[in-house]
């Protein structure tokens, strides 16, 4: 165990050139070549001197002039550090072809010198040269240790070499807290994370709290080594557990904000971030993932109506801009909807302005708007005025459903893209006549239904069915076709029902080949409906491939999500309870990741411990079964697609659901008539 007490340190000029520190070269131009060498790092208030040999003099007159990027301070933010890092860049001055070199003046805030030379041949920012920074009594300064311990990590030197400079800061300087926390983590990979390794730096966190008293900010930088360098947020969760929100740094309040049950807590947590951080991407996950968690509580639709008021009012250009405000108020849309649709304007009059917030209002959303209204007659005219936008917005490219940086609902593809872009398209002409239809036009109905029907996949049942209720007054028989279709594609909707209700016994025995019965006429056209399924070959967290052979048999499930879909895993609870429901039953689930690799499921064990199997394609599989939205889930059995729904919609695990328990019952069904079969034949 290393104990940070005061001893001496010799700093060896051997060792120091294995890191990049040769000490500090001085350049005088006014003489010939004058270059001095010295076994100890840069000096603070000194000329910090760049000096770059070319392995080939005839590049003074080919290459471009190279540059130094350099800093005084860090390439990378580390725990306790908020600002963007300062760097810059100079131009290298030719010395009679020989070298190039600059002069830099070293600020007095500088905690070490480190850079690297551009535009010169196989240039990497990794391939950085850094020296320390003195005091006037030859010390490095405080962090100047540290700093070169990171930038050694950074440039993948051996662990050994960054816990050396580790050490030495901390003997320096017990209050840099970023060093307890590099240096536990590295040494805790070194020793293989074994449960002997932790035991032996968990010592150490106690020895050194005793002496520290218990300072917060090292109870902080505790926390943070349990979170980032051990995997614990349990842990880190409890060791804060008596600070402030307000005195917390950022990293520990999100953690907190994980960590508690108990959801006026969780709030608390946000609003100390929201305050002091607005523009924290922690502060958006935050809110975004406390917005989903209401919205996926069926018991706090009123809680997640007032928190989403909440969002919007803020009007934090972050939040707006990783799609948190565009959730809220498709919730808040939803939400008065449900109760009057005029109560649901409010959130719609901003999208009919000729400069409304495009980011905010993107496709997707503004045909949720215009599919809600086509269906009422007193809003048909604003459901063709918003459909409209969406196809004007489309035609120019103006497109602004593209993923955020923090959140996506949508395939990361570019195949995935021009879907997605055909399917709002028909979704946008299966709105206008939807709209058409309620007013009585059914010649703009039927031609804007038609070109929909060629265009969207996510509506096909749906589009079907507005097709068979235009034309069943002036084409009965092809409005017969259409409704037959629909309740192909949906069994559990209300389609057979309506073809009863609509359609006279005699029409009906006309249209029935030789007495079959509609029931049996709607099986026989869902044969003819359902697609093949591809064939599929998948990766599970162990390694294991799942060939198409070994997936038969089941009733298989496909659950189409990214890491990057926070709207997608926002469904990952009742997805678990679905598969806890069926699996018995002779249903198989899989999550399968969009992104093709499961690192962040396999990074992040106690985030994603579900049960359901989570897994990779082999192949694109989003593409193969056209999926575009996420989530999305498809449902396959005897090498067919039943069922797909696409994009999160407020009823998408009841729709699965049902589907789910209409094809079960129709396998028991299929079962016993072949053991009244079988006892038939004996």
């Amino acid at each position: 165990m290393v104990s940070f007490t005061k001893r001496k340190i010799f700093f060896h000029a051997f060792w120091i050139t294995l890191v990049f520190l040769p000490g500090c070269i001085t350049l005088d131009v006014e003489e010939k070549i004058v270059i001095r060498y010295e076994s100890k790092p840069t000096v603070v208030e000194d000329t910090f001197n760049i000096v770059y040999y070319p392995k080939d003099s005839t590049s003074f007159f080919s290459q471009k002039t190279p540059e130094a990027v350099y800093t005084f301070k860090f390439w990378e933010p580390q725990f306790f550090e908020y600002e963007e890092p300062e760097t810059y860049r100079i131009a290298l001055q030719n010395y009679q072809n020989l070298y190039w070199f600059a002069r830099v003046p070293v600020p007095g805030y500088a905690q070490m010198s480190s850079y690297y030379v551009d535009n010169v041949p196989n240039a990497s920012s990794e391939k950085t040269k850094s020296y320390q920074v003195l005091n006037p009594k030859e010390v490095p300064v405080q962090y100047s240790n540290y700093r070169i311990a990171a930038e050694l990590m950074r440039c993948h030197a051996p662990i050994d070499s960054s816990l050396s400079y580790l050490e030495k800061e901390l003997f320096l300087y017990p209050t840099t807290y970023d060093a307890y926390i590099l240096y536990w983590s590295l040494k805790y990979e070194k020793k293989g994370k074994t449960p002997e390794a932790l035991a032996q730096i968990e010592q150490e966190m106690a020895e050194v709290r005793r002496n520290r008293r218990d300072n917060s900010e090292l109870l902080e930088a505790i926390a943070l080594t349990y979170i980032y360098g051990i995997g614990d947020r349990r842990k880190a969760y409890d060791i804060t557990r008596d600070i402030p929100d307000s005195y917390l740094h950022r990293l520990n309040l999100y953690n907190r904000f994980l960590m508690e049950m108990n959801d006026d807590s969780r709030e608390l947590s946000l609003m100390t971030m929201t305050e002091k951080f607005p523009a924290s991407e922690l502060t958006v996950r935050m809110n975004l993932s406390m917005l989903l968690d209401y919205i996926s509580k069926k018991n706090f639709r009123e809680r997640a109506a007032i928190f989403a008021e909440n969002i919007l009012n803020k009007r934090i250009a972050s939040l707006r801009a990783a799609k948190v405000n565009t959730y809220a108020v498709r919730f808040l849309f939803n939400y008065y909807a449900s109760i009057d649709l005029a109560k649901a304007l409010p959130y719609v009059q901003e999208v009919l302005r000729l400069d409304y917030d495009r980011m905010m209002y993107d496709e997707i959303t503004m045909m949720l708007f215009a599919e809600r209204f086509a269906d009422s007659p007193e809003y048909s005219g604003l459901a063709i005025d918003l459909a409209n936008k969406v196809l004007l917005s489309l035609s120019e490219k103006r497109k602004s459903y593209a993923s955020s940086s923090i959140e996506s609902e949508v395939v990361d593809s570019e195949q995935a893209c021009e879907a997605l872009e055909a399917d709002l398209k028909g979704r946008a002409n299966y709105a206008i006549g939807m709209a058409y239809h309620r007013i009585g036009d059914t010649k703009n109905a039927e031609s804007n239904l038609l070109r929909a029907k060629d265009l969207s996949i996510s509506r096909r049942a749906e589009i079907f069915f507005a097709l068979a209720k235009t034309l069943k007054n002036t084409e009965p028989e092809r409005a017969f076709d259409y409704a037959l279709k629909s309740a192909a594609l949906l069994p559990n909707g209300n389609q057979s029902d309506w073809i009863r209700n609509e359609f006279s016994k005699k029409e009906l025995r006309k249209w029935l080949e030789n007495g079959q019965t509609l029931s049996a006429k709607i099986d026989a056209v869902q044969q003819e409906l359902i697609l093949p399924a591809p064939n599929v070959q998948l990766k599970t967290l162990d390694g294991s491939s799942l060939s198409p052979r070994e997936l038969s048999g089941n009733i298989l499930v496909y659950f189409f999500w990214s890491p990057k879909s926070a709207i997608s895993k926002m469904l990952f609870s009742e997805l678990q309870l679905l598969y806890a429901k069926y699996h018995a039953r002779g249903v198989s689930l899989y999550a399968i990741d969009t992104e093709g690799n499961l690192s962040e499921v396999k990074e992040n064990p106690r985030e994603y411990g579900y049960s359901f199997p989570f897994a990779a394609p082999v192949s694109n599989m989003a593409r193969d079964f056209q999926i575009s939205y996420l989530p999305s889930a498809v449902v396959v059995q005897d090498g067919k697609i039943f069922y797909q729904n696409f994009g999160y919609q407020t009823n998408f695990m009841e729709k699965l659901e049902a589907e789910l328990q209409q094809l079960l019952r129709l396998k028991t069904a299929q079962v016993e008539k072949e053991q009244v079969d079988s006892e038939e034949e004996k």
